[in-house]
């Protein structure tokens, strides 16, 4: 099995955990099944970028943390994401404040389609069958 895959199964019951709540509580705020939400954790599915993205957005966490990239709950208080926002927003000199938050976006749309891409093939790797 994929390490990259383990650590965000790892993750994801690190987090639930935390909340002190069982798979089937943690599923309905996540607005997922029970038995999806399980294999999630157990590591026998891929979580969908979608339910990365609500869980990174109900805790505040970075998609680095989630997917178990970094230890940095915050992601943009230290880690890549801060260089990621100094490089794409924070240094263009002369730029509005909207121009910036829109190169930004740009820049987060790309980064997010590179992510689906990289989930796109481990499932289809772990499960080629399923397309």
């Amino acid at each position: 099995m994929d390490e990259k895959f383990v650590q965000i199964s790892d993750r994801l019951k690190e987090i639930r955990k935390e909340e002190n709540l069982t798979q089937k509580a943690f599923a309905d705020k996540m607005g997922v099944s029970q038995s999806s939400y399980s294999a999630y954790e157990n590591g026998t599915s891929i979580p969908t970028l979608d339910f990365l993205m609500r869980l990174a957005d109900t805790y505040d966490f970075s998609m680095d943390y989630v997917t178990g990239r970094s230890k940095n709950k915050k992601g943009l208080q230290g880690d890549r994401n801060n260089r990621f926002v100094k490089e794409n927003m924070l240094t263009e000199d002369g730029k509005s404040e909207e121009e910036r938050i829109l190169n930004f976006t740009k820049a987060m749309r790309e980064y997010i389609a590179i992510a689906q891409t990289k989930i796109d093939e481990l499932e289809n790797k772990i499960s080629p069958d399923k397309k």
